[in-house]
This record gives structure tokens, sequence and C-alpha cells, in this order.
């Protein structure tokens, strides 16, 4: 009497993707889709739910695999996006939580004032109008002090 396993779709392939990931970490690249032994969210959902590793066809298998929609397929995919987001999304599913909504931030991560998770707008400034670096719109620092101009030196005599 065999037992046969019923192929991971959905939210279980979900789970399943985010524990391969916490459990082997650096079997985990985000940047790409497939390479060697890893993978991103999109690749290990692929392998995962029972396909074969295949760059062509991975993004429409792994967005049939989760069910998830273009947007949310476009978002867990991008190559930049961290384990603790792919976490928080697929811990909001679990809930039966819009993920994007219940934190109060778009798709593209910005909430309804415009601000990033980490209080800059989308040109890069923060609410008191400095960027990351800590120089506002001009070239100003905090206290008031400007960039020092650069000085090129020709090399040849």
């Amino acid at each position: 009497m065999t037992t046969e396993t019923k192929p991971l779709r959905g939210k279980a392939l979900m789970v399943a993707v985010v524990n391969q990931i916490l459990d082997k970490p650096s079997c985990w690249r985000q940047d790409t889709w497939h390479c060697g032994t890893s993978h991103c969210f999109g690749g290990w959902a692929q392998v995962l739910g029972g396909r074969p590793a295949d760059e062509m066809t991975v993004q429409k298998d792994a967005r049939e695999l989760l069910e998830v929609d273009a947007g949310e397929a476009s978002w867990l995919f991008a190559g930049y996006r961290s384990i603790s987001e792919l976490h928080g999304f697929v811990a909001a599913k679990l809930e039966g939580v819009d993920y994007f909504n219940r934190a109060g931030f778009n798709r593209a991560g910005f909430n309804r004032d415009g601000f990033d998770r980490d209080g800059f707008n989308r040109a890069g400034f923060n609410r008191a109008g400095f960027n990351r670096d800590g120089l506002d719109r001009d070239g100003f620092n905090r206290a008031g002090a400007k960039l020092p101009k650069l000085v090129y030196v020709d090399p040849t005599p």
C-alpha cells in the first residue's frame, strides 16, 4: 500500500517556501530565479510545488502554484525583497488579512502620506526634508553646513 502525497499549493506552499528559506538561508537568492542549489521565492515555489526548475516558466508556474494574483506575484518575486517582508506577507495570508493594507502601506511600499517604512518619500526625503545621507535638497546638512566643493587635479603635468 503506497500513500501518495498531494503536491503543495497555495498557502501550504507559501509556508513551505518561507520555512525552506529560514532553514537554509544560504540556498536563497532573491535576485535570481535559479542559481545552482539556490532559488528565489518564486524559484523555491516552483521546485517545492513539484515542477522542474525552469527559468522560462518559473514566473507562470510559481504564480499558479502559489495561487496569487499578478500584483502579489510581482511583489513576491522582486529581487530586493527581504525575508522579513516575505515572512510578513505569508503570515498575513495565513491570517486572512491583506498584507499591504494591514501595515498601511501600498504595494509600492508607501503609506497614505507618501512615506516608506523608513520615513522617506518617493523622492528620497523624510518629513523634515532630509535624504538618507542627512542632506536637504540644496545639499545642506541638519546643522546648515553645505557639502564642500570637489576639486579635480589633472594628473598630467
